[in-house]
C-alpha cells in the first residue's frame, strides 16, 4: 500500500507540478504573446547574431515583432545579407516574413521556422567569387540548415535570382512564386518562374527530395513549359527580327543524386516558331523530340534523339544531337544535318533574303558535321564539317560536283578549308558549252565577324585547271552599312599551255570578247599568270567605287591571232594586263609570217562594250614578202593586192595600227606607217626595181598612199607618189613619177656596163602608172619622156645629137590576162606589143625603125616582127648594139635557166627584114641590099641580097657557142676603102665588135678582090677572149693555094694580129704581077712558110711592131731586068741595080737575064727591121749570098752582097720581097741560078739609102783570068737558058 500510496502521491505531485508548470508557461507565453511588439529593439543584436551564424555581413533596416498562431514572429524590413559589389552571395530582401514554432523549437531544441515567407527578394550568386582568397563566403551549412531543417516551409514571393557564371555570363530568374515545405527527409518545392528577358511566360516547376542535407538528397525536378512565348529572346538575338509566333512546349524531369543533377529528360512537344523580316517569314515547327541528360564526373552528356523539323513546310529529318560540358568545358556535336532543308532560316538575314535566293536557286546542298567546344582557353569554339557540298547552279553561283569544307573558330574568328580532289564547275558565267574540270582543289582561309559585320579571308589557295596550277587569296566583307564586297588575288604556280589557258576563259568577262580570245590565243606557254579583284559580284567593276579588277598574264611564247581571218603573231612573248574594264596587251618582239614584231602594244578600253573592241598598236619589221602575205591572209586583200603592185625588197620597219570590233559594228580598221628608206621596191606594173631614197607607206584602212616619197632608178631618183582608194569597181592605185636624170650616173649603176657608149645627157618627163585592182588587174601606164638633152650614139637612124627635139610617148594597157605596150618616138621609132603576163610568149609584137614608107613589107606570118629602113647599116655598129643587148639577156636567162624557157628566148622575134642603101662590114661595103632573118626548124635563116653579095647564113639558137655557118654564093670586095682608110678615121670603138664575133664557118664559092679572082674561100672564126682566132683559113684556085692560121684581136681599142701559114704557087712572078707587083722573076714556083704579127688590123700592116719571120725556097728560074716603071717594093736590096752593074760587067753573060737553079733563104723580123743572113743565089754563071737588113719604119737598107762569077764575066743577081696585100704578109723572094761549078771571081757590093732610093756601091773586085773549058752539061745549060729567053721573049 505504501508503495501505491507513494506512486500515487508522486502522480499526483508531478500532475500538480505539471499544472504549476503549464499554469506558468501559459503566463509567461501571454506575457510573451503580449509584450513581442513592446520588446525593446532587437536589431543590433539580431544583425550580430545572424552575422555570426552565416559568416556574412548581414544589414537589417527595421525589426518588429508579433505573435502568430505557431508561435512568435519576426518581420524585417529592408533585410542585406553581403555585398554585392565584393560578396559571392548577396540577398537584398524587401520584406522578411519569420514565424517561429515554439513547441517544435523546444522539441527540436533548436529554432524552428514554421513560416519563412521573402518579398520581393533579389539573390545575387556570382559563382566566380565562391573560394577565392579573401573572399567572405556565405555559411552555407547555416543556411542549409535554415532553409531545410529549421524552417517548415518558406516561400518567394515576387523575387529575383541572378547567377553569374564562372565564364561572367548572368542570368536572371523572375520568381513569381516558390512554396517549399519540407516534412522531415522529405521537401517538395512548388513554384512559378520565368527567366528574365528569354520569355514574359511562367515555367511551371516541382521539386521533390528526400534527405536531411542538401549533398545527402535524392529527388526530382519536374518542369512544364506551355505555351512559352521565346520572341524576346530571339528578337534581341537576332536584330531586326519579327517574331510573330511563338509557341514553345516541352516538360522536363531532372534527376537529382546526393544533391546533384544526375540525369535530365526534356520531351520535346509540339513547337511552332514563325519569324519575319522585311515581309519575309520563316516558319519552323518541331512536332516533338527528346533531349537526355547525364552526368559525367563534374559535367553533363546531353544526348538529343533525331527528329522532325519542319522549315517553311520543308521536313527534315534533325540527327541527333550531342552535348557534354565536362569541367568547365562544354562540347556539343551534331553530324549529318541537311543543309538544303535549313536555306529558308537565312532569309532572315540582314541581307534582303539576297543569300537565301542565291541558294535556293543554286539549289546548293551539303551534309553539315557541326562541333562546339567552350572552355576557358577556348570559349565557344566550333567545327564544322560540310561533306558533299554540291549546287545546280543559276546566273549567279556555278553548278559543282560534291566537295568537302571545313570550318573551325570561336564565335568572331575561324578558319575554314575547301578541298576537292576533282571538281566539275558548271556556270553560264564561266562556259555554256562546257564545265570546267578542276583536280587538287584546296582552298583555306578565316573568317572574323565584328560589330560592323562578317569578313571571310582565303589564303594560300591552290587548284589545277588541267595544267593551270593556282595559288590565291583574298577577302569577303559583309557590312551592315554597306554592299558586300570581296577582293581576289590569283597567282600561277608554273607555265602552263595557252590552250589551257583558252579553256578557261570564263563567260563572265562576256561572249564577245571570250570569242575573241579563244580565236586570238592560238598556242604558246602562259610563263606566269596574276589576278587582283576587288569588287561587289563577280562582274567587272566600271567604275572605282563598283570595284577594281586586274590581272597580268605573262606569255612566254605565244601564237595570237588579232583576227581570225588575220594571219597570227608567233613566237610572242605577251603580256597581258587587264585593269577595271579594259585590257591592255604589251611584247617586245614577236614574228608574223616572218616579219619581226620589235614592239606591240594593245588595248582593249572596255572589256563590257564589244563595239570599242581592241586596238593594237605594234611596231614591226620583216621583209616585204612576208607583210605581203600578212596582208594577203587578212581582210585587206586589196592592200595585199597593193604590195604586189609595188612591192619593197628588203625588210621594212614601221608602225602597225589595227582597230578590231568584237561585235561587227564597223570594219577592221588598219594604220600602217612603214619607213621605206633604204629599201628597195618593185613596180610589177613596168616590172622594174627602184631603190627607195626615202618616204613612207602610209595605210589608212583601205586607203594606202605614201609621203615624201623619192626612188631611184639605177641610182638616179625622181619624185614618186602612190595613192590607193577603194573604188565601187574595184581598188585604184595610182603611182605618179617625175623624172628629171642625168644619164651618166645611171649607166654607171646598171648592172650591165657600156650604155654610156650609146647614149649621153639628161631625160626628163612623167611618168603616171593606174591599176585598178579587182577580179583582174587593171593596169594604164602613160609616160612623157623629153628626150632634147639626151645624145644618142646608136646607129642611123637612131642617132642624135644633144638639143634635138625628141620625143618618146610610152603607152601601157591591160589587165592580169592581157596587157598591150606602145612605145614612140617621132617617125622614127615604134614598138607595138601584146603579151599575157606569166606566159613568155608574145600574141604580138612589132618593131619599126626608119621611115614608114621606107620599110619592107611586113611578115603577116609573124608573132614579132621587126622591120627597119636604115640609109646606113654598119654591120659592126648594129652587130655591137645587138650582142649588147643579147648579153643582157642572156644573163637573164641564165637567172631564168630553172624555168621551161629561158628569159630571152621568148624575147626574140619571128621576122626581121631590113632595107638599107649601105650595107657594110669591116671596111667592105655593099649597096642595095635586102636582108631577111627568120628562124626555121629551130635555127635562124638569113638571107642577105645585094649588088655584090648573096649570102645565106644559119644562125643556131645559141650562136655564141655554136658556129654561124655563112654560104656566100658570090662576093666582090674591093680594097678601096682600104687604101683610103688612115689612123685617124678609126675610132676606138669602131672595132670592138671583134671581140664579140661569134663562131664563124665562111664559106664563099665565087670570090674576088677587086679585079682578082680568089677562088674558093673558106674560114672557120672562133672568139676567144678580146678577139677572133682563125683557126682555118684556105684560099684556093688554080694555080695558088694559101693555108693559114692566126687571130685578130682588140683588147681596149688596141688591135693585134698575128698569121701563120703556108703559100704555094706554080709562078710566083706571075702572081705578084696579077695584084700589080712588077717583078723580076720569072717561070719560077715558090713555096713560102711565114710567121709573123703586128700590133694593127690585118690589113693594116704596122711596121713598127712588126716581128716574125719567112722562109722562102724559089723553083728553077730566072732574073730579068725590072724597068724603072715596076714595082718598087722588089727592090728593097736594090737588086736590079747590081744587076744592072753586073750587066755592065758582064754582058755577054747578062744580057739576057741571070738564071739560077734554087733561091732560097730566110728572114728574121723584130719591130719592123728585116735581117737575113743565109739568103743565097745558085746559078749557072755563079754564085750570090746576101747579108744585112732593112728597116721598114724608116726605109733605110744595109746590106751587103757579094757575087762569085763561075767565068770571066759578072753574073747578074736580083734580091726581091714581095708583100702580100689580101693577107698583110711580106715575103722576100730571092732567085737563084743553079750552077755547080766554083766562082773564079768576087765582087762585093755594099747597099745603103733607102728602099725607094738606094745607094749601090762596089766594095771590092777580085779577079783572075781562069780558062774554063765549056762542058757538055753547061752548053745544054746554056742552050736552054737561050730557048728559055727567046720564049720569054716572044
Amino acid at each position: 500500500m505504501t508503495l501505491k500510496r507513494a506512486v500515487s502521491w508522486t502522480f499526483h505531485k508531478l500532475i500538480w507540478l505539471s499544472a504549476i508548470l503549464l499554469v506558468m508557461a501559459a503566463v509567461l507565453l501571454s506575457l510573451l504573446r503580449y509584450g513581442l511588439p513592446y520588446f525593446p529593439d532587437l536589431t543590433n543584436p539580431l544583425e550580430r547574431q545572424v552575422s555570426a551564424s552565416l559568416g556574412q555581413q548581414v544589414n537589417i533596416n527595421q525589426l518588429a515583432l508579433s505573435w502568430r498562431q505557431q508561435g512568435p514572429a519576426i518581420e524585417l524590413s529592408n533585410f542585406k545579407l553581403g555585398d554585392e559589389a565584393t560578396d559571392a552571395l548577396s540577398v537584398d530582401v524587401d520584406r522578411l516574413w519569420v514565424v517561429i514554432d515554439f513547441w517544435e523549437s523546444i522539441t527540436e531544441r533548436q529554432w524552428v521556422l514554421q513560416q519563412f515567407i521573402l518579398e520581393q527578394a533579389d539573390i545575387r550568386l556570382d559563382l566566380r567569387r565562391m573560394g577565392q582568397d579573401g573572399n567572405r563566403s556565405v555559411e552555407f551549412d547555416q543556411v542549409e540548415q535554415l532553409f531545410l531543417s529549421q524552417l517548415e516551409s518558406f516561400s518567394f514571393q515576387q523575387s529575383t535570382l541572378q547567377v553569374t557564371s564562372l565564364k561572367g555570363n548572368a542570368r536572371t530568374f523572375d520568381i513569381e512564386r516558390l512554396t517549399w515545405s519540407n516534412r522531415g527527409r522529405s521537401h517538395q518545392g512548388v513554384g512559378q518562374f520565368r527567366v528574365k528577358n528569354f520569355t514574359p511566360n511562367r515555367l511551371n516547376f516541382v521539386l521533390q527530395l528526400e534527405g536531411r542535407r542538401w549533398r545527402d538528397m535524392v529527388g526530382q525536378f519536374y518542369l512544364d513549359s506551355r505555351g512559352i512565348d521565346v520572341s524576346p529572346w530571339l528578337e534581341k538575338q537576332i536584330p531586326g527580327v519579327d517574331i510573330t509566333d511563338s509557341n514553345v512546349n516541352f516538360t522536363a524531369w531532372l534527376d537529382i543524386y546526393q544533391g546533384q543533377i544526375s540525369e535530365a529528360l526534356m520531351r520535346i512537344l509540339d513547337n511552332r516558331l514563325t519569324m519575319q523580316r522585311d515581309n519575309r517569314v520563316v516558319d519552323l515547327h518541331i512536332p516533338s523530340g527528346e533531349v537526355q541528360m547525364t552526368r559525367q564526373g563534374q559535367g553533363w552528356l546531353v544526348n538529343s534523339a533525331p527528329m522532325t523539323v519542319e522549315v517553311d513546310n520543308n521536313t527534315l529529318e534533325w540527327p541527333a544531337m550531342r552535348v557534354q560540358n565536362v569541367a568547365d568545358t562544354l562540347r556539343a556535336s551534331v553530324e549529318g544535318v541537311p543543309i538544303s532543308k535549313l536555306i529558308p532560316v537565312l532569309q532572315l538575314l540582314n541581307d534582303k533574303g539576297a543569300l537565301y535566293q542565291q541558294l535556293q536557286s543554286a539549289a546548293l546542298s551539303a551534309d553539315a558535321n557541326v562541333y562546339l567546344q567552350d572552355s576557358e582557353p577556348y570559349p565557344w569554339h566550333w567545327r564544322a564539317e560540310l561533306l558533299n557540298v554540291s549546287a545546280s547552279g543559276d546566273d549567279k553561283i556555278p553548278a559543282f560536283s560534291p566537295l568537302a569544307i571545313s570550318l573551325e573558330g570561336n564565335v568572331d574568328h575561324a578558319l575554314w578549308t575547301i578541298q576537292a580532289p576533282q571538281l566539275t564547275v558548271t556556270s553560264d558565267r564561266l562556259s555554256e558549252q562546257r564545265a570546267w574540270q578542276m583536280q587538287d582543289l584546296q582552298l583555306q582561309g578565316e573568317i572574323k565577324t565584328a560589330k560592323n559585320g562578317v569578313q571571310v579571308r582565303w589564303h594560300d589557295s591552290h587548284v589545277s585547271l588541267n595544267d593551270i596550277q593556282l595559288n590565291g587569296r583574298g577577302v569577303w566583307r559583309s557590312e551592315t552599312t554597306a554592299e558586300p564586297t570581296f577582293e581576289l588575288a590569283v597567282t600561277s604556280l608554273q607555265p602552263f599551255a595557252v590552250e589551257s589557258l583558252r579553256a578557261a576563259l570564263p563567260d563572265a568577262m562576256g561572249k564577245d570578247l571570250k570569242r575573241y580570245l579563244s580565236n586570238a590565243l592560238s598556242g604558246g606557254t602562259v610563263k606566269h599568270l596574276t589576278l587582283a579583284w576587288r569588287g561587289q559580284e563577280l562582274t567587272l567593276p566600271s567604275t572605282f567605287d563598283q570595284g577594281v579588277f586586274s590581272a597580268g598574264v605573262e606569255f612566254d611564247t605565244l601564237t595570237y591571232k588579232f583576227q581570225s581571218n588575220w594571219p597570227a603573231i608567233q613566237e610572242l612573248p605577251l603580256t597581258l594586263d587587264f585593269y577595271q574594264h579594259g585590257l591592255s596587251m604589251f611584247a617586245t618582239q614577236g614574228r608574223i609570217n616572218g616579219v619581226t614584231i620589235e614592239q606591240v602594244e594593245a588595248r582593249i578600253p572596255d572589256l563590257l562594250d564589244a563595239g570599242r573592241g581592241l586596238q593594237v598598236m605594234s611596231q614591226v619589221a620583216g621583209p616585204a614578202q612576208s607583210v605581203r602575205s600578212v596582208f594577203q591572209q587578212s581582210p585587206l586583200t586589196s592592200v595585199a593586192e597593193v604590195f604586189n603592185q609595188v612591192m619593197p625588197e628588203n625588210r621594212i620597219s614601221g608602225a602597225f595600227n589595227l582597230d578590231i570590233p568584237f561585235d561587227g559594228s564597223r570594219e577592221v580598221g588598219v594604220d600602217v606607217q612603214a619607213d621605206l628608206s633604204n629599201n628597195r621596191i618593185y613596180i610589177d606594173a613596168i616590172d622594174q626595181w627602184f631603190d627607195v631614197r626615202s618616204g613612207q607607206l602610209l595605210i589608212d584602212d583601205q586607203q594606202v598612199t605614201t609621203n615624201d616619197l623619192v626612188l631611184a632608178w639605177f641610182g638616179r631618183p625622181f619624185a614618186s607618189k602612190v595613192v590607193g582608194t577603194p573604188q565601187d569597181d574595184g581598188y585604184q592605185l595610182t603611182i605618179e613619177n617625175e623624172l628629171d636624170w642625168q644619164l651618166e650616173p645611171l649607166f654607171k649603176a646598171l648592172p650591165k656596163q657600156g650604155w654610156s657608149r650609146y647614149f649621153y645627157g639628161a631625160v626628163n618627163g612623167i611618168v603616171d602608172i593606174d591599176l585598178n585592182i579587182a577580179e583582174q588587174v587593171k593596169v594604164t601606164a602613160d609616160a612623157q619622156l623629153d628626150l632634147t638633152g639626151l645624145e644618142s650614139r646608136l646607129p642611123q637612124p637612131l642617132n642624135k645629137e644633144f638639143g634635138e627635139n625628141w620625143q618618146l610617148d610610152v603607152s601601157l594597157k591591160g589587165n592580169g590576162s592581157d596587157l598591150s605596150l606602145d612605145v614612140r618616138s617621132g617617125e622614127r621609132l615604134r614598138w607595138r606589143s601584146a603579151w599575157q603576163p606569166g606566159v613568155p610568149q608574145w600574141q604580138y609584137a612589132s618593131l619599126a625603125i626608119g621611115e614608114p614608107d621606107a620599110l619592107p613589107e611586113m611578115n603577116t606570118q609573124a608573132t614579132f616582127d621587126i622591120r627597119a629602113y636604115l640609109p646606113e647599116l654598119a654591120i659592126g655598129q648594129w652587130y655591137d648594139l645587138l650582142y649588147f643587148i643579147s648579153d643582157s639577156f642572156a644573163d637573164e636567162g641564165r637567172d631564168d635557166s630553172e624555168g621551161d624557157q629561158s628569159l630571152s628566148a621568148w624575147y626574140l622575134p619571128d621576122s626581121i627584114r631590113i632595107k638599107t642603101d649601105q650595107l657594110s662590114w669591116g671596111q667592105q661595103s655593099f649597096s642595095n641590099a635586102d636582108i631577111d632573118i627568120f628562124p626555121e626548124q629551130q635555127v635562124w635563116q638569113a638571107r642577105v641580097l645585094a649588088d655584090q653579095l648573096s649570102v645565106r647564113a644559119e644562125l643556131p639558137e645559141d650562136f655564141l657557142a655554136e658556129p654561124i655557118k655563112v654560104s656566100a654564093d658570090f662576093a666582090q670586095l674591093n680594097t678601096d676603102n682600104l687604101q683610103q682608110e688612115t689612123t685617124s678615121d678609126i675610132k676606138e670603138t669602131d672595132y670592138d665588135w671583134v671581140s664579140r664575133v661569134p663562131p664563124l664557118d665562111i664559106t664563099c664559092n665565087v670570090c674576088r678582090l677587086d679585079n682578082h679572082h680568089l677562088g674558093r674561100v673558106s674560114a672557120k672564126l672562133v672568139p676567144i677572149d678580146g678577139g677572133i682566132a682563125v683557126n682555118q683559113l684556105k684560099v684556093a684556085n688554080e694555080t695558088e693555094q694559101v693555108d693559114a692560121s692566126g687571130f685578130w684581136m682588140v683588147s681596149d681599142g688596141q688591135p693585134f694580129t698575128q698569121l701563120s701559114g703556108e703559100l704555094a704557087t706554080s709562078d710566083i712572078g706571075e702572081l705578084l704581077r696579077e695584084y700589080g707587083m712588077e717583078t723580076a722573076i720569072r717561070d719560077s714556083s715558090a713555096t713560102i712558110a711565114f710567121g709573123v704579127r703586128w700590133n694593127d688590123h690585118p690589113h693594116r700592116v704596122d711596121f713598127d711592131t712588126l716581128s716574125g719571120a719567112l722562109q722562102w725556097d724559089f723553083g728553077q728560074g730566072y732574073l730579068a731586068e725590072v724597068s724603072d716603071g715596076g714595082a718598087r717594093i722588089f727592090s728593097l736590096l736594090s737588086l736590079d741595080g747590081i744587076l744592072r752593074k753586073l750587066t755592065l760587067d758582064f754582058r755577054d753573060v747578062f744580057s739576057q737575064g741571070m738564071f739560077y737553079t734554087d733561091l732560097n733563104g730566110s728572114v728574121q723580123i723584130a719591130q719592123g727591121v728585116l735581117t737575113t743572113n743565109d739568103t743565097q743565089l745558085f746559078g749557072s754563071a755563079g754564085d750570090m749570098a746576101i747579108r744585112g737588113t732593112t728597116d721598114l719604119e724608116t726605109q733605110s737598107l744595109d746590106y751587103e752582097l757579094t757575087y762569085a762569077p763561075k767565068v770571066t764575066s759578072s753574073l747578074p743577081v736580083i734580091l726581091a720581097w714581095m708583100v702580100n696585100p689580101p693577107s698583110g704578109l711580106a715575103a722576100l723572094l730571092i732567085d737563084k741560078v743553079l750552077q755547080d761549078a766554083k766562082v773564079i771571081s768576087l765582087l762585093r757590093y755594099r747597099v745603103t739609102g733607102t728602099i725607094d732610093n738606094p745607094v749601090v756601091e762596089e766594095v771590092e773586085r777580085d779577079s783572075r783570068p781562069v780558062d774554063i773549058p765549056e762542058l757538055e752539061k753547061d752548053k745544054e745549060a746554056n742552050s736552054d737558058a737561050t730557048s728559055t729567053q727567046r720564049s720569054s721573049t716572044q
